[in-house]
């Protein structure tokens, strides 16, 4: 995924992933998917200033049937309850964090966008 959506950004912005492990059904990869998309434009769009010097980092890590992927960038970040209602593409997101029944989170220090869900029924 992260591939695919490197090929729609400018040549210079630079996305670090480390290597996920685990292995997600279709119904959990498709609506994760659809949100590292959105996570990754927003960040290259509003989080970096200076693609030449920063990035953005991606990790997807898992522990014991819980996942936690995360998307940070050097930009100054957001309040998340300041913008939600003025950008569709965090609502998506949010829409879609519930329907992996996960938790979703932005910090501002560090700029970063974080998802927490599991893979078994509550």
């Amino acid at each position: 995924m992260v591939e695919t959506v490197q090929q729609t950004l400018p040549n210079n912005v630079r996305i670090e992933r480390s290597p996920a492990t685990g292995v997600l059904s279709n119904d959990i990869a498709m609506p994760l998917a659809l949100i590292l998309n959105e996570l990754l434009t927003n960040a290259a769009k509003h989080g970096i200033e200076d693609p030449d010097r920063n990035g953005i980092r991606v990790t997807l890590n898992e522990r014991d049937g819980e996942y936690e992927l995360e998307v940070e960038d050097d930009g100054p970040g957001f309040e998340l309850s300041a913008v939600q209602q003025n950008s569709s593409g965090l609502r998506l997101v949010q829409g879609l964090a519930r329907q992996l029944r996960g938790e979703f989170e932005v910090t501002r220090a560090p700029s970063r966008a974080r998802l927490r869900f599991a893979t078994t029924s509550s």
